[in-house]
């Protein structure tokens, strides 16, 4: 039935005509036989949306006093001419299964409608006459076996709550022409009979699992009827254009037709502030929510998608060809697709080709296209251009175990520590800096011990002292060696699967995760000397080719380069993405 079913996006859910062998839509005709199928749905447990389907079929009635034989849900209209009511049982039928499935009000009053309507078109002298002319209530000089067969006894039983049939407790159905059926004890389990190798009988006995019916959906405060307070209910009566019927003298829409003996057209029962009635107009103003409200009406996103024509072709026989399982697509010169989102989808904004030109397509159908197809389009064309991805790569890291140490990294933060702080002055005797074979470490032991919780913003502090004093070498050798030896014990503290203990290696966890690469400007490939190195899923845990990583916890935007000699001394440096 995924096929045939059209969900809320066409202003409400029903049920239309489909291709027997793709399911392309192909008909949005309903008819009165097919009412039957939401005590079908009661039957087989799918209550709500039973109540959701009966909704339509309700709204038709209200229009017309009874079903015509066909009606296109397009246009709003009787399709075909078809325009009889025979005394059909289906509506009345599944309005019978859907009340005692849950006991709301709703569907008695419908049941009342129907009985009214009946009675008051379909009577005569000698027995109950069918409608040639639903709109004009012209009646048949015949009267169907399946009126008092099926019709009249469902209308009884929706009225009689006590009769056996009502409370029976049994497995019984109706046959086609509505005789209550009970299935025989006898079949109700079935038995088969098999023999082993040694001949020995043995029997299974096959048990039947009981379905239950789901509960009905519990009433909203202070309501009577679940069904009237729904927030869809009015969309049934959007799609069977109840709201363009006329209101007492006032007159309706030009082009809708209805039955013109109607009885709300004399304003009996409550009347609707909006539309023509509420429905089914029988429906008594307890069961009217006060302050009731319908959610918006649905669209359907579609859009189309359409090929230029390529100069000297056009839309040619032989250009959709049909093959097992879609079309298959042999020129898309001039050829419109027509694109439609899912709903549900299976991923978010996901849509389907629908229609090719005017062609319907079913939802399982697919649309192959061909080499020389697509060699059609300019190959200038960015859209339709073919690019090896580049962008995407697989990031393998070796993890230790959260149980094994791990050695903390310094980040490379110049916000880590106050500005106030650099504030400092170098007291350097000159005499004993020529003299001392490790200037560098006279220049640290001379700075406060505060400045070393940020080493990284130290040496770049230092280096920018070289050269502040003229014709002082000495002075300035000391710097670079200071900021040389700050840089290097940075690097020694971060963690690497080189530098990292056995114990480290032994607990080490790998990780695979698809990692996006930059693009725009400023953005490069990887260097090729990846694509030629050993495959690292092969590689044992803790021998990955590469091994010094430098996490930096800046975007690079705000701060000065990277000193080089961090550059040169690991093989990953790990950044903010900036922006």
């Amino acid at each position: 039935m995924r096929h045939v079913y059209r969900d809320a996006y066409f202003t409400h859910p029903h049920y239309a005509q489909n291709d027997l062998y793709t399911g392309g839509p192909r008909l949005t005709w309903i008819d009165s036989l097919s009412a039957y199928y939401p005590g079908l749905l009661v039957l087989a447990g799918e209550l709500d949306e039973a109540v959701t389907a009966h909704l339509l079929y309700t709204a038709l009635w209200s229009r017309y006093g009874a079903l015509p034989e066909r009606w296109d849900a397009t246009t709003g209209a009787i399709h075909g001419g078809l325009r009889w009511w025979g005394g059909r049982p289906e509506f009345i039928e599944s309005t019978w299964y859907l009340y005692h499935a849950t006991k709301d009000p709703w569907y008695l009053h419908i049941g009342e409608m129907a009985l009214r309507d009946i009675k008051r078109r379909c009577y005569t002298r000698c027995g109950w006459a069918g409608l040639q002319d639903v709109r004009t209530g012209e009646q048949t000089d015949r009267m169907e076996s399946f009126f008092l067969g099926e019709t009249a006894k469902y209308m009884y039983l929706l009225f009689d709550p006590d009769h056996p049939l009502n409370t029976i407790d049994a497995p019984w159905v109706f046959t086609t022409e509505g005789h209550p059926l009970i299935i025989p004890k006898a079949n109700r389990t079935s038995t088969k009979q098999h023999h082993n190798r040694k001949g020995t009988q043995m029997t299974t006995v096959l048990k039947v699992q009981a379905e239950q019916c789901p509960i009905p959906p519990a009433l909203l405060p202070l309501t009577v009827s679940s069904t009237a307070a729904r927030s869809d209910v009015f969309h049934a009566a959007s799609l069977a254009r109840l709201h363009l019927m006329p209101i007492g003298n006032k007159p309706g829409a030009p082009s809708l037709d209805w039955a013109s003996d109607h009885p709300s057209l004399t304003m009996l029962g409550p009347e609707s502030p909006t539309n023509f009635t509420f429905y089914p107009w029988t429906l008594p103003l307890n069961l009217i929510p006060s302050n009731g409200y319908s959610t918006k009406l649905s669209n359907k996103p579609t859009f189309d998608l359409t090929f230029p024509t390529t100069a000297g072709t056009g839309l040619e026989i032989g250009t959709l060809q049909k093959i097992d399982g879609g079309v298959l697509v042999n020129s898309i010169s001039g050829l419109r697709f027509g694109m439609v989102l899912e709903s549900p989808a299976p991923e978010e904004h996901e849509y389907r080709i629908y229609t090719l030109g005017n062609f319907a397509l079913g939802r399982d159908e697919h649309i192959a296209l061909s080499r020389d197809t697509l060699s059609q389009i300019n190959p200038t064309d960015p859209h339709f251009t073919r690019m090896r991805d580049v962008e995407a790569m697989d990031l393998i890291i070796d993890v230790p175990h959260p149980e094994e140490p791990v050695v903390e990294a310094l980040a490379y933060n110049n916000t880590a520590l106050t500005d106030h702080v650099f504030d400092f002055s170098l007291d350097i005797d000159l005499d004993a800096l020529d003299a001392t074979s490790s200037p560098g470490d006279m220049v640290l032991d001379s700075l406060p011990k505060a400045l070393f919780a940020d080493v990284h913003r130290l040496a770049e502090q230092l280096d920018g002292l070289v050269g502040v004093l003229p014709d002082a070498d000495s002075i300035d050798d000391a710097l670079r060696d200071a900021a040389k030896q700050l840089r290097s014990k940075s690097s020694a503290a971060l963690p690497s699967s080189s530098g990292a203990s056995p114990r480290q290696k032994k607990g080490l966890q790998r990780f695979t995760t698809p990692a996006m690469l930059p693009i725009g400007p400023g953005a490069a490939p990887l260097p090729a000397a990846i694509d030629s190195s050993p495959d690292p899923r092969s590689l044992s845990t803790g021998n990955l080719p590469y091994t010094t990583i430098l996490i930096i916890d800046s975007d690079l935007c705000d701060t000065s380069p990277i000193p080089l000699d961090l550059v040169t001394t690991h093989t990953i440096l790990i950044i903010r993405r900036g922006g």
